[in-house]
């Protein structure tokens, strides 16, 4: 086998498992919002609309706040605590139990208090909640605000609910792997196959004198 077709090998057995997994993931997100609701944090209650599950698969109750006010202030009120005392003279505004209607029935409660963690991206999501459910059930959140946090009304908090993958991280993993795969495997190839041009290009010119 010469190096050129070495190298075109090389080049498509390095980059083929990468794109299709990147297709994979285009076509099967990791994570999607089924639920998005506008809510307000002062003490109450709240019924989120009802909503249908499209997968069978896991999913998180977040709440989740835009950045609207100093980020210090915004941790110590969604109770996200650091190590130094920053949060003493400023007490956690977010004081939330939910419960989980499936067809009709329980099927779930929960906390803030839980401490799941929070997410971040364009916005600071709180995890309030987890639970597994079937593709077609139907369901509705109660929440029950326990504490007054209107402090964080500025945000513009919703109650989200968000579907994900339980291959999200299997998935994230092989990315890694064959994005180095491609860069390791398919630049070699790549290399291969411009070197044969360029060793054909010098062969041709010493022929005709160049």
């Amino acid at each position: 086998m010469n190096a050129k077709r070495l190298g075109l090998w090389l080049t498509i057995l390095g980059i083929l498992p990468y794109a299709l997994l990147q297709t994979w993931i285009f076509f099967e997100p990791l994570n999607w919002k089924l639920l998005e609701y506008p809510v307000s944090l002062r003490s109450g209650s709240i019924t989120s609309p009802e909503f249908t599950t499209n997968r069978s698969t896991g999913y998180l109750i977040l709440l989740e706040f835009n950045f609207g006010i100093d980020p210090q202030r915004m941790n110590c009120l969604l109770g996200i605590r650091g190590f130094y005392g920053e949060c003493q003279d400023i007490p956690e505004a977010v004081d939330v139990s939910w419960r989980l209607m499936t067809d009709g029935r329980p099927y779930g409660d929960g906390s803030s208090k839980d401490k799941l963690g929070e997410l971040y991206n364009d916005t600071i999501n709180k995890v309030i909640g987890r639970f597994d459910a079937t593709k077609g059930q139907r369901h509705v959140v109660l929440l029950n605000v326990r504490r007054d946090g209107s402090d964080l009304d500025s945000t513009n908090p919703r109650l989200v609910v968000q579907g994900y993958s339980k291959y999200g991280e299997l998935a994230m993993f092989l990315l890694q792997i064959t994005f180095y795969e491609a860069v390791l495997v398919g630049g070699s190839g790549l290399i291969l196959v411009c070197g044969s041009f360029l060793a054909r290009r010098i062969r041709r010119d010493r022929q005709f004198g160049f």
